[in-house]
C-alpha cells in the first residue's frame, strides 16, 4: 500500500506541476523559459534523429522540480504536497477543483524562481544569465572547487585501524621481522587495495631479501596506483635497464614525463633508449623535443649527429653541427671531429679540408689543431689526391707513440689500402701488430696484412697470414676462401682442398634449429668445384657444383614470370634421372653417373640427388599429389625469413659464366648432354649477361652438344641467334649448316637465310649459303649469279672458285645446254684456279680428279687419284684424309675398264678391315 501511495502521490504531484506551467503561461503571457545552451546545443544537433527530444526534456524537467519540491519541504516554506496534485490526466479535459484555493502571482513567481534554480543545478546557467557578475561568481567558485577536489584525489585516507596496522608493519620493516610486515601490509591491501603505500613497502621488503622480480612488481604496482610519483617511475625505469628491459625502462620514464613534463634527464634517457632499439626516429623526435625545453649543447648536438648519422641522412647531421659551430663561440674538438667523419663517410673531402682550414685560422694555424683532426684532416688532403701533403701530417702521428694513437695508425693503413698504396699499408699494419699486441695482434689487423700481400702478389707472406686468421676462425667464410685462393694460385691443391673441407666441417658441426645441418656457403663450393676441376676429377666437380647451379636457377625461376618453369624441371630431372640408371647399369663401378643415384622405393621412383653434403635425399611426389606438391612449395615465405641473394650476385658474373660453362662442357664429356642441353637453356632463359659474348659462347656449346648427341632440332634457336649476331663469320655458318645437314632439312632453311641475306647483303657466307641452295634445286644458272657476287667480293677464297666450276659442270651435264664444250671449258678454268690457290695439295687434287671422272675423262682422273694414295702410301691409319674415296674411285674405274684384278688389289690394300 505504501509503494501504491508513494507512486500516486508522485503522479500527482507531476500533475500540478504541468497545470501550474500552463496556468502561468495563459495568465503572463509570458514566453517558454529559454533552454540551457547545452541541451539547446544537443537539441540543434540530434533534429534529424528520430528520438523524441520533447519527451526527453520534459522528464528532466519533472525530476529536477520533485527535487526542488523535496528541498522547500525539508526548509518548512509552507507549500504541501496537496497543491501539486492533479486528478486529471488529460490536459485538454482540465477542469480547476473549486474545493482547491487559487495561487496569487506572488507564488507563481516564487515557483518559477525554485524551477530556475532547480534547472541551473542540474544543467548550469542559461544562455541569458552567461556575463553576469552573479554568474561569475558562481561559476568561479565551482571551478575552484573542482580543482581542489581533483588534486586531494588519487590517494584515499587510511582508516585509523589501518594506518595503526601500517606503522607495525613499518616497524616489523625497520626490525627486519619481514615475515610479519608482509602478513600486516598483505591484510591492509585486502582492505584498502587501492593504497600505493602498502605495495611501495612491500617493494622494499622484497628488495631487502633480494627477490628482485617481486620487488619491481609491487614498485610498479604503488607507481600505477599512485600516478604521482615521477621519482619511482624513474626508479623503476633504471632497473629496467639494469636488467636490459629497454622497452619496459622507456615506458616508465614515459610515465614519469607525463607527471613532470620538463624533466629533461628522463627525456634524454629515454632518446637514448629509442637509440639502444634502434628506433632512431622517436629518439629523434625527444631529443628534438628536449631543445625546446633547455636548448642545444655539444652532448646533445653530437648525440642527435649520430642519430642522423643511423638513419641514413649524414647532411642533417652535418648542418645541425655547423649551426650550433656558428652559434657558440666555445671550441669543442670531438664534435668538430665528427663534422670532418661525416664529410668523409659521404666523400666530401674538400669540405672536410675546409672546415679544418677554417678551424685552424681561429686557432692560430695548424700547429694548434689537435692530432686527431689533423689527422682526419690529412685523410681528407690523400683522398683528394694531394698524397704528398697528407703524408707530411702522418709523419707527425709516426713520431708519436702507437699505444696512444693506435686507432689514428690504423686508419692510416685503412686509407693506404684504399688508395691501393699497399706497400706503405703494411708497415703500419706490422708496427701495430708488434709495438701494440694487446688491442692489434688480432685477426681483423692479420687479415689486413693478408690482403696487402695478396694485392702485391706475395702469396708466401699471404698465405701465411691468411694461415693465422683461419686458425683462429676456421668456420669464417672470408678466411677459407681467401686461404684456398692463395694455395690455388700457389698451384698446392690438395692444401686448398682441406681448408675448404674443415671449414664446412666446421660450419656444419655447430647445427641449426631441430637438428638441421646449418648451410654453407655457395662460394666455398663453387671454389670446392673448381679445384676439383684442376685436378680433373670431373665426377667430384659435378657433385659439389650442380646443386649449387640448381638452386641458383630456382631463384632465377621464383622471380621469373613463367611460374611453370619449377614444375616442368622437376619432371625433366625425374626423366633424366631415370635414364641415368639405365646408363649406370652399363658404367663400371669408379665410373658412376652424376648425379648420385639412391636406390629404387616400392614405388618405383627414384630418389632426387642430395642438394648439399650430409642432406637427406628428397623423394619425388606421386603423379597424382605431385600439383599439391608444387603448391605448397609455391607458398611464400614467412616475412621475416631474409631473401636469399642470388649466386652471381655473390660470386660475379664472370665466375658464374665459368662455373655454368665448364659444367656444361664436362656434362657433355661426359655424355650427359641432355642435363647440359637443359642447364644451358634455363640459363639462357633466366639470366640476362652484362657481357653478350657470354651468351654467345654458351649457344654455341649448346649447338655443339646438339650436335654430339643427335637432337638437332632442340639448338636451332642458339644456331639462328648465334648467325644474327654474327653474318659474316664462316665459323658460326659451317655450324648452321652442319646442324642442318645433319637434321636433314637444309633446304627448309631457305627463308631464313633469304631474309638474313637481304638485311646483309655484303656477306659472302650468306651469297654462299643461298646460291648452294640454288645449286641443290639444280637451277645451275641462278646459283651462279650468287657465286659469282661472292667471287667479287672475295676472288681470293678457294672455295668460291670451287662451287663455280662445280656449277659449270652441272651445266655441262644438261641435255639442254647449247655450247657443252664452253661451260666444260669454264669449269675447268675455274677448278684450276682452286687447284692453285691450293697449292695443289690432297684436297685440290682430289677434286681435280673428280672433275674428270664426273665427265668420263678416266685418263686424265687416274694420275690425280694416284697422286692422293702416293701422298698416304706408308700412313696405315687412313684417319682424316681421302683415301678411301680415292681407293672406291680406282675400283669403280678399273672395274669399268675390265680391269678386276687392280681392282681386287686396291680393295685389298686400302679397304679392307
Amino acid at each position: 500500500m505504501e509503494e501504491e501511495n508513494g507512486e500516486t502521490h508522485l503522479g500527482n504531484s507531476e500533475n500540478a506541476s504541468r497545470k501550474r506551467r500552463r496556468n502561468a503561461s495563459n495568465q503572463q503571457k509570458q514566453s517558454p523559459l529559454p533552454l540551457p545552451s547545452r541541451i539547446s546545443a544537443s537539441q540543434s544537433r540530434n533534429n534529424s534523429s528520430p528520438l523524441n527530444i520533447d519527451e526527453d526534456l520534459e522528464t528532466l524537467y519533472r525530476l529536477s522540480e520533485r527535487k526542488s519540491l523535496e528541498n522547500d519541504e525539508d526548509s518548512d516554506d509552507g507549500f504541501e504536497s496537496s497543491d501539486f496534485e492533479d486528478n486529471s490526466s488529460d490536459d485538454e479535459n482540465y477542469t480547476e477543483n473549486p474545493s482547491k484555493k487559487s495561487k496569487t502571482g506572488e507564488e507563481n513567481q516564487e515557483a518559477s524562481e525554485r524551477r530556475k534554480a532547480a534547472r541551473r543545478e542540474l544543467y548550469g546557467p542559461d544562455v541569458d544569465e552567461l556575463g553576469t557578475s552573479e554568474y561569475d561568481a558562481e561559476f568561479s567558485l565551482v571551478r575552484s572547487s573542482r580543482k581542489k577536489a581533483k588534486r586531494v584525489a588519487g590517494k584515499p585516507k587510511l582508516t585509523p585501524e589501518l594506518s595503526k596496522m601500517m606503522g607495525e608493519a613499518n616497524m616489523a620493516y625497520a626490525t627486519q621481522d619481514f615475515s610479519t610486515a608482509v602478513t600486516l601490509l598483505q591484510e591492509v591491501i585486502r582492505q584498502a587495495p587501492n593504497a600505493s603505500d602498502p605495495y611501495h613497502v612491500l617493494g622494499l621488503i622484497y628488495e631487502e631479501m633480494e627477490d628482485h622480480a617481486k620487488s619491481f612488481e609491487f614498485y610498479m604496482i604503488a607507481a600505477h596506483i599512485d600516478g604521482r610519483d615521477a621519482d619511482l617511475w624513474i626508479r623503476l625505469a633504471n632497473i629496467s635497464r639494469e636488467n636490459e628491459k629497454y622497452r619496459q625502462a622507456i615506458y616508465c620514464l614515459t610515465k614519469a614525463i607525463k607527471i613532470n613534463p620538463e624533466n629533461t634527464d628522463a627525456i634524454w634517457e629515454r632518446a637514448i633508449l629509442y637509440s639502444d632499439i634502434h628506433d632512431y626516429k622517436r629518439a629523434i623526435e625527444g631529443l628534438q623535443a628536449l631543445a625546446k625545453i633547455s636548448g642545444q649543447n655539444t652532448k646533445f648536438v653530437s648525440e642527435l649527429a649520430r642519430l642522423y648519422h643511423k638513419i641514413g641522412e649524414p647532411k642533417k647531421a652535418i648542418e645541425l653541427i655547423k649551426d650550433f659551430l656558428g652559434t657558440t663561440s666555445n671550441f669543442d674538438a670531438n664534435l668538430l671531429n665528427i663534422l670532418v667523419e661525416l664529410h668523409m663517410g659521404i666523400g666530401e673531402f674538400e669540405a672536410g679540408v675546409e672546415a679544418v682550414e677554417q678551424l685552424s685560422a681561429k686557432l692560430g694555424g695548424m700547429s694548434q689543431v689537435p692530432l686527431d683532426i689533423l689527422v682526419n684532416f690529412a685523410i681528407c688532403q690523400a683522398y683528394s689526391g694531394k698524397i704528398e701533403k697528407a703524408e707530411e701530417y702522418f709523419e707527425k702521428l709516426f713520431e708519436q707513440s702507437i699505444t696512444n694513437f693506435g686507432d689514428l695508425f690504423f686508419s692510416v693503413a685503412e686509407t693506404y689500402m684504399a688508395l691501393s698504396l699497399f706497400e706503405k699499408a703494411i708497415p703500419i699494419l706490422n708496427r701495430l701488430v708488434e709495438e701494440h699486441p694487446d688491442e692489434y695482434n688480432r685477426a681483423a689487423v692479420w687479415n689486413k696484412l693478408a690482403c696487402c700481400f695478396d694485392e702485391l702478389n706475395k702469396l708466401e707472406e699471404s698465405i701465411y697470414w691468411f694461415g693465422k686468421v683461419f686458425q683462429v676462425s676456421p668456420d669464417t667464410t672470408e678466411a677459407a676462401l681467401s686461404l684456398a685462393s692463395n694455395y690455388r694460385k700457389n698451384k698446392e691443391l690438395d692444401k686448398a682442398l682441406t681448408v675448404l673441407e674443415h671449414h664446412i666441417d666446421s660450419v656444419q658441426s655447430f647445427g641449426g634449429t631441430n637438428g638441421e645441418i646449418t648451410p654453407v656457403d655457395p662460394r666455398i663450393l663453387v671454389e670446392k668445384g673448381f679445384i676439383h676441376y684442376d685436378k680433373n676429377q670431373f665426377q667430384q666437380f659435378l657433385e659439389t657444383v650442380l646443386p649449387t647451379i640448381d638452386e641458383s636457377l630456382q631463384q632465377l625461376a621464383s622471380i621469373s614470370p613463367k611460374r611453370d618453369h619449377k614444375k616442368a624441371r622437376k619432371r625433366r630431372y625425374v626423366s633424366l634421372l631415370n635414364a641415368s640408371k639405365k646408363r649406370a647399369a652399363k658404367a663400371s663401378e669408379n665410373q658412376n653417373i652424376l648425379p648420385p643415384i639412391a636406390q629404387e622405393d616400392q614405388t618405383g621412383n627414384l630418389l632426387f640427388f642430395s642438394t648439399r653434403r650430409g642432406e637427406k635425399f628428397q623423394q619425388p611426389q606421386p603423379e597424382e599429389h605431385q600439383e599439391e606438391h608444387e603448391e605448397e612449395q609455391n607458398q611464400p615465405e614467412e616475412e621475416d625469413k631474409p631473401v636469399p641473394v642470388h649466386l652471381i650476385v655473390i660470386i660475379g658474373e664472370e665466375k658464374y659464366y665459368s662455373l655454368v660453362y665448364k659444367s656444361c662442357k664436362v656434362l657433355a664429356e661426359l655424355e650427359y648432354y641432355e642435363m647440359a642441353s637443359i642447364l644451358i637453356s634455363e640459363t639462357l632463359q633466366y639470366l640476362d649477361f652484362i657481357d653478350r659474348t657470354k651468351a654467345d659462347q654458351l649457344r654455341l656449346l649448346d649447338v655443339g652438344v646438339a650436335i654430339n648427341s643427335g637432337r638437332f632440332s632442340s639448338s636451332f634457336d642458339s644456331v639462328r641467334y648465334i648467325c644474327t649476331k654474327r653474318p659474316n663469320s664462316p665459323i658460326v655458318w659451317n655450324l648452321f649448316t652442319k646442324l642442318a645437314t645433319a637434321a636433314g632439312s637444309f633446304l627448309a632453311h631457305s627463308k631464313f637465310i633469304e631474309r638474313l641475306s637481304a638485311k646483309h647483303p655484303e656477306s659472302v657466307s650468306l651469297i654462299m649459303l643461298e646460291a648452294h641452295q640454288r645449286s641443290m634445286g639444280e637451277t645451275y644458272l641462278s646459283a651462279l649469279k650468287g657465286y659469282f657476287k661472292a667471287f667479287k667480293l672475295a676472288p681470293k677464297e678457294p672455295i668460291i672458285s670451287l662451287c663455280i666450276g662445280a656449277a659449270y659442270l652441272g651445266i655441262a651435264m644438261s641435255r639442254k645446254i647449247p655450247d657443252r664444250h664452253d661451260a666444260v671449258m669454264k669449269a675447268f678454268t675455274f677448278i684450276y684456279r682452286y687447284f692453285d690457290l691450293m697449292n695443289g695439295n690432297e684436297e685440290a687434287m682430289y677434286n681435280a680428279a673428280r672433275a674428270y671422272h664426273q665427265l668420263g675423262l678416266t685418263h686424265l682422273a687416274l694420275p690425280y687419284y694416284q697422286k692422293v694414295l702416293n701422298i698416304h702410301e706408308n700412313d696405315k691409319t687412313m684417319s682424316n684424309n681421302l683415301v678411301k674415296e680415292t681407293a672406291w674411285n680406282l675400283v669403280l674405274i678399273y672395274k669399268e675398264s675390265g680391269s678386276f684384278h687392280l681392282a681386287r688389289e686396291i680393295m685389298h690394300k686400302y679397304l679392307t678391315i
